[in-house]
């Protein structure tokens, strides 16, 4: 689904990488929005202000807003979803659940772990309507979540694209049998790969070990949602406790309760995958509602009064959004400054290697982007560990064309055993002749492999 978008948005703009970065921006202003309105309309008003501050003082969140992934636009159609699902709960407008279903079968083309959000089938059985509404509206349901699906499965069949998210079987596997430390690692994942065809294999290769690393995992997951600045900053993560038990009290706990169970749904589903900051961001939200909660619990069991008529009215919202500035000013100066250092070497070297590299010539680097613009072939940075195994994986390589090898800041830190080609010392591979580097030594430097010269 991502891609398809994307391919719309380049056909707008003609340039991949500003496209996925409008449509990443895009995503986040209608996460933004929706948030809002979906807690305001679940809770109150200041529910609302609680998520909006929370996601955008979410250092993770806001980072990835600001690059080309399918991360944030993932999160804003689920946040669509049940925003959606909210009005077409409290308003009496069938279409509405048809619109909702349809946003859940969207949902599910992105990525599998929008499978819980199938639960929204039961949420007409909560309302007040008749027996005969409920059948009617969960009906109405199902057949909004079949619609992109069919389309999609039509337009699959004809181009021969997957149907559904695929990968799923690998990441399972990176998360309890990976060769490394890493549960998230590429290099991991790609020995896997070879190792297992299909989910079965995955799930019968070891269950008991599955079972118990499930649970350990599980563990270590409560402690960071609960106890650490993984999700959200200082000092917002200490009111989710307190927060969330003053949510529980707030009228119309059965919608209230529904939402705990999509939520634990998908908290319970993705932990099957290794923990990764940007895989919960359906929770950062809920910190911001339980700030405010708390902040209007305390300032009125206090009986805090203040002068202004305006500033008396939404005491809890400025003082969430006094405790938020802080990491608010954080979060956009570190994703900035972060983002800027990848994009002004990217920018850099595709600039300098126009002039060296033909297109079609076979590029060895971690990342697919320098191959993507040169309109180069992309080789995935080989997982060796001395300079003759990167030697002979080179030469396995089609010899009909030029090969080059860049190293650069993602290099360095996933293959840290090369870390003399960023600097440009080949005393150890005479074979890579450097050909150009950044303009201030040590960022990065592109090699070109001479076949005809060895270590040796």
């Amino acid at each position: 689904m991502y891609a398809s978008v994307l391919a719309l948005f380049q056909y707008l703009f003609n340039d991949w990488f500003l496209s996925g970065r409008i449509l990443t921006l895009f995503s986040y202003a209608i996460s933004l929005i929706t948030s809002f309105y979906f807690f305001r309309l679940l809770c109150d008003k200041v529910s609302g202000w609680g998520a909006l501050f929370a996601l955008m003082s979410s250092t993770s969140f806001f980072y990835y807003s600001i690059l080309t992934t399918s991360d944030v636009f993932f999160y804003s159609l689920y946040s669509c979803t049940l925003l959606i699902a909210i009005l077409a709960y409290k308003k009496v407008i069938p279409s509405l659940w048809i619109l909702c279903g349809i946003f859940v079968g969207l949902v599910l083309l992105t990525r599998s772990n929008g499978f819980t959000l199938l639960t929204l089938v039961l949420l007409p059985w909560i309302t007040t309507h008749p027996t005969k509404e409920k059948i009617r509206d969960s009906l109405y349901l199902c057949i909004g979540i079949a619609s992109p699906i069919a389309i999609w499965a039509g337009i699959a069949n004809f181009t021969g694209s997957p149907f559904m998210p695929h990968g799923t079987y690998a990441n399972l596997a990176l998360t309890y049998f990976s060769p490394t430390s890493s549960k998230v690692s590429g290099d991991a994942r790609i020995i896997l790969e070879s190792q297992f065809d299909n989910l079965w294999q995955v799930i019968t290769y070891d269950p008991i070990h599955i079972i118990k690393s499930y649970f350990i995992d599980l563990a270590t997951l409560a402690n960071n949602i609960l106890f650490t600045q993984k999700l959200i900053g200082f000092p917002l993560f200490l009111f989710f406790i307190p927060g969330l038990f003053l949510l529980a009290m707030k009228k119309d706990k059965l919608i209230l309760f529904y939402l705990f169970i999509i939520t634990l749904s998908q908290l319970l589903l993705v932990n099957f995958k290794g923990y990764e900051n940007r895989l919960y961001f359906f929770l950062v939200p809920i910190y911001g509602v339980a700030l405010v909660i708390f902040c209007e619990y305390i300032l009125n069991h206090y009986k805090v009064k203040l002068s202004h008529e305006f500033a008396e009215k939404n005491k809890a919202v400025l003082a969430a959004a006094i405790i938020t500035l802080i990491p608010l000013s954080l979060s956009a100066y570190t994703s900035i400054k972060k983002t800027r250092q990848h994009d002004r070497e990217l920018h850099e070297s595709v600039k300098k290697a126009q002039e060296y590299i033909p297109e079609d010539a076979i590029i060895i680097s971690r990342k697919p982007h320098m191959p993507f613009y040169l309109k180069g072939k992309h080789y995935y940075f080989p997982t060796v560990n001395t300079f003759p195994e990167f030697e002979n994986e080179l030469r396995k390589n089609t010899i009909d064309k030029p090969q080059y090898v860049y190293y650069g800041a993602q290099e360095l830190k996933t293959r840290p055993q090369f870390k003399a080609l960023i600097n440009g010392d080949t005393k150890n591979s005479p074979w890579l002749t450097p050909i150009i580097s950044s303009s201030k030594p040590g960022k990065w430097n592109l090699y070109k492999f001479n076949i005809t010269k060895t270590i040796n």
